[in-house]
């Protein structure tokens, strides 16, 4: 590239080193341009730097400059398509200074008739200050006018410039970005800073979903149609970041500024949004000359950041949703008369932050179902804060923190439908309504103190109660009822006022803290709930904290015509079931079931004082050692008590006491208790035997159970009938701090002391406490008149066919002879054959007797000792041999000084005492 001037043909050409050149691309060439960092390609003199005919792609970090008057340093002609990808471009010696003066060197630094799209890495500026780009605009899409079209005329097809900006940075001109005559403009990205006019000036068809728009001048957008067919000045924004004004002039019948999203610093924007959200932060103070409409479907948020908003009357007129914050400090929305108003049932306004201030009227005015909602901030105005009126329509205020004050009368001045809702905030001169469906569940209600109309006054010749407007009585919340009438159809004219907290007061001496003046012009339904923590103050000596007032209550003594209807007045429904008062409420308001009752110096409606009842019972549940617990249930009347303890097995036992002290013992076994099959099942600790003491049992028929109990000698467990007969149980134990007893079912047992004194066993016999226990259980008896036992008398077979009777429980009495009845029991159960039984019994058919015993019981005799080591094993008879094993085995048989088994010895009665308490322990244990 030697020479001035070169036309490239379709190709990728990379410029190494700065240059001094004009290029121009041929029409059908496809060509490829790379400029590396610090190259720089400038212009022949007089020529564009860069003009494309064809095809082009521009890459890479470099520069490409131009330095001549009314030349550019890329012109893309019609027809052609160019791609910026990177480099820079610029007019370094740009000289105009102002739109009158090109002072010799000036134009655009890239002029686009075709087709172009700048990507993300392409910068675009022009001169060298912020003071010497004020001539040309810096990027320019389309024609200038008719002069530029016919230079350059339109392709065949062609009927628009077609720019897309998609990234990149753009600083400087007199606009930074202007869409010309038939330009169809695209933004998606890139940032465009103007010092002079706009950050993007439209004339023709322009889109913006992003980008960041930075005027440190007049217009961030400066929309402006000027002609129907080449300057349409349509412009449609649905995002991006906008510092600096918004505007669009008005053309007849075309030409349009459409905002769907974004963020702006221009209040003024809203006017323009049709849908969407619409943001806007304050850079600086704004000055409204005009009211700003925002449309029904728009979301607008405004954050006052600190600065200050002057609006004319109706500044904000609000259709959609309008909220106001303050991210910065003492931002204001201000104006001389009515800084916002809200239209429609679509319409509101919701202050978070910041301040709304009124010099000369209403602050915030409802009208057609509109809606204000106030969760901060605060509104200062002349008239009422919040404020409708029944002429415009229904209303809907929601209070729920922030401070109302009124310069003159009440905060809030709700004449019509349809709902107020206070739950915090402060509110300083009070509520005035005619009607409304209002919620109070907090916040704080103050009357207003100077300027009252008193309610038998009167407004210039009309008295204040019939006057038709913001009259201003003394009470924090008055209704002035019976006034006025309303059109809306779920409503019509009704109050419906439900008070349950918030703080009402009023120190003017003059009004009530809560006052309905039933005035009777017209029908109306009024009714009042007062609840809850609501409290009621004022300070007047001839005012009720709440009170309803008739026109003798304010001292008219001749209403107006038309007022004091007795058809209407007198139907106040009032229902108060809390809050406190200063003044003690009229019986008539308070609902039945509750009461007035002084408190210092209030009075507090509430259900009048019952004493608590005492508890007839007390519950208490202790921890046994065994790890069970106890619950006790006293009957604090009667003095009887109930405890009741679960064992771990699912045992249960139930203990009642009288009043007289007298116990019952309730225990019952539930099947599966026993967790080892022939175990006892522990009884819980909690429940004791002792001598005497009855305790009902009731299990599974063949249960073994161990209680605890006294284990003194000769204690025995007995079963009491029902008709208070006993008999003593012989297969149970009492020993070891327990009562184990084999259960037939359910029973009632006790312990009782059945010990025998035998003069002939001493305390030192080997069998003592063997004689002991078989007496006590009644398996033996004494003999003759049963003083004497004679321990080493030999044992008949007849004599233990009665024992092993009298142990299964078998009755013996009365029997003739005496051995009959266990004789015959002996051989119907398969214990004996019966025969011999005058003959002495010996040890093997003692042991034998026992082991057909066991199996009649269902024992387990299974166990087997090896006997072969024992004296005289050998001459066990073969049909004792088995059961002398069994017995050796359970400790039952133990031979002669543990040693001889003497199988054929004879049994003594005391031996045999020996063998019936250990075969007794056998089985339980």
């Amino acid at each position: 590239m030697s020479e001035t001037e070169v036309t490239l043909l379709t190709g990728k050409y990379t410029i190494s080193t700065s240059v001094t050149k004009s290029i121009t691309i041929s029409k059908d060439a496809t060509v490829e341009i790379s400029i590396p960092e610090n190259v720089t390609l400038t212009n022949t003199a007089g020529k564009h730097t860069i003009t494309n005919n064809g095809t082009l792609t521009i890459t890479g970090s470099g520069t490409v400059d131009n330095v001549s008057h009314e030349r550019g340093a890329l012109v893309n002609e019609p027809g052609a398509t160019a791609t910026l990808n990177g480099c820079t471009f610029t007019r370094s010696e740009e000289a105009g200074t102002d739109s009158d003066h090109a002072n010799g060197n000036s134009w655009y630094t890239i002029k686009n008739y075709g087709t172009m799209t700048v990507g993300k890495n392409t910068v675009v500026t022009t001169g060298s200050s912020d003071q010497v780009e004020k001539y040309s605009s810096l990027i320019a899409n389309g024609w200038q006018n008719d002069n530029d079209l016919k230079s350059h005329p339109k392709v065949s097809g062609q009927s628009t410039a077609n720019m897309t900006v998609e990234g990149g940075a753009f600083s400087r001109g007199l606009n930074t970005i202007k869409n010309d005559d038939y330009g169809a403009l695209t933004i998606s990205g890139g940032s465009f800073t103007n010092y002079t006019q706009a950050a993007l000036q439209n004339h023709s068809v322009a889109t913006v979903s992003n980008g960041k728009f930075d005027a440190d001048s007049d217009y961030a957008i400066y929309n402006c149609p000027c002609d129907e067919n080449a300057d349409k000045g349509e412009l449609s924004i649905s995002g991006g970041d906008f510092k600096g004004t918004i505007y669009s002039t008005k053309a007849d019948g075309y030409g349009f500024l459409k905002v769907t999203g974004g963020t702006f610093s221009d209040p003024g924007v809203y006017q323009y949004a049709e849908s969407g959200t619409v943001n806007v932060k304050l850079q600086g103070n704004y000055i409204g000359n005009k009211a700003i409409p925002i449309s029904s479907g728009v979301t607008a948020n405004l954050d006052l950041n600190g600065h200050v908003v002057a609006v004319p009357d109706c500044g904000i007129t609000t259709r959609g949703a309008f909220t106001l914050t303050d991210s910065g400090n003492e931002g204001k929305l201000q104006s001389e008369k009515m800084p916002v108003m809200i239209v429609g049932a679509n319409g509101i306004f919701i202050l978070n932050s910041g301040s709304v201030v009124s010099t000369g009227d209403y602050g915030v005015y409802a009208k057609e179902s509109g809606s204000a909602v106030v969760n901060g901030g605060s509104i200062k105005s002349k008239n009422a804060a919040l404020s409708g009126n029944n002429t415009t329509g229904d209303m809907n205020f929601t209070v729920n923190g922030g401070i109302l004050t009124a310069e003159q009368g009440p905060a809030i001045y709700m004449p019509g439908q349809v709902s107020l809702t206070v739950a915090g905030g402060t509110l300083n001169g009070g509520i005035s309504l005619r009607m409304g469906q209002v919620n109070i569940s907090g916040g704080t209600i103050n009357a207003i103190s100077t300027g009252i109309d008193s309610p038998n006054g009167k407004v210039g010749n009309t008295p204040c109660y019939a006057y038709s407007g913001n009259v201003w009585f003394p009470d924090a919340l008055y209704v002035i009822g019976g006034t006025y009438t309303s059109d809306n159809a779920t409503y019509s004219n009704s109050l419906n006022l439900n008070i349950t907290g918030g703080e009402f007061n009023c120190t003017n001496d003059q009004g009530s803290a809560v006052a309905i003046y039933d005035l009777g012009k017209v029908k109306q339904s009024m009714n009042v709930n007062i609840s809850g923590n609501a409290k009621l103050s004022n300070n007047s000596s001839s005012r009720d904290a709440y009170q309803v007032l008739s026109f003798k209550d304010i001292g008219v003594d001749n209403p107006q015509e038309g007022y004091n209807n007795s058809d209407y007045v007198g139907k106040v429904a009032t229902s108060i079931t809390g809050g406190t008062f200063s003044s003690e409420p009229d019986a008539s308001y308070i609902a039945d079931g509750y009461e007035a009752v002084k408190s210092g110096a209030n009075w507090v409606v509430q259900v009048p004082y019952t004493p608590a009842p005492v508890p007839s019972t007390e519950t208490t549940t202790t921890t046994n050692p065994d790890g069970t617990t106890t619950t006790t249930v006293t009957d604090k009347k009667t003095g009887e008590s109930t405890s009741t303890t679960e064992g771990v097995n699912g045992t249960t036992v139930v203990e009642k006491t009288d009043a007289s002290g007298n116990t019952t013992t309730k225990v019952t076994v539930p099947e599966g208790a026993a967790t080892n099959a022939g175990a006892p099942v522990e009884i819980p600790a909690a429940v004791e035997v002792t001598k005497g003491k009855e305790v009902s049992i009731s299990a599974p028929a063949g249960t073994i159970v161990a209680i605890p109990a006294a284990a003194d000698a000769g204690n025995v467990a007995v079963i009491v009938h029902a008709d208070g007969t006993e008999t003593v149980i012989p297969m149970s134990l009492v020993e070891g701090g327990k009562a184990i007893v084999k259960l037939d079912g359910d029973e009632t047992i006790k312990i009782v002391d059945n010990a025998k004194d035998f003069s002939d066993v001493p305390a030192e016999h080997w069998a003592a406490d063997d004689i002991d226990f078989a007496s006590s259980h009644e398996i033996f008896k004494g003999i003759g008149n049963g003083d004497t036992y004679e321990p080493e008398t030999a044992l008949t077979r007849n004599m233990m066919m009665t024992v092993l009777a009298r142990t299964a429980g078998a009755d013996t009495s009365e029997s003739d002879p005496w051995y009959a009845k266990g004789q015959e029991w002996a051989v119907e159960n398969g214990v004996s054959n019966g025969l011999w039984g005058e003959d002495n019994i010996t040890r093997e058919q003692l042991v034998t007797m026992l082991f057909n015993f066991a199996n009649l019981c269902g024992l387990d005799t299974s166990a087997r000792a090896d006997v072969g080591g024992m004296v005289n094993a050998d001459v066990v008879s073969d049909w004792a041999t088995e059961a002398v094993q069994w017995a050796v085995a359970e400790g039952i048989l133990k031979g002669e000084d543990n040693i001889d088994l003497a199988p054929q010895g004879l049994a003594t009665r005391a031996q045999a005492a020996a063998f019936m308490q250990r075969y007794v322990s056998a089985a339980l244990l």
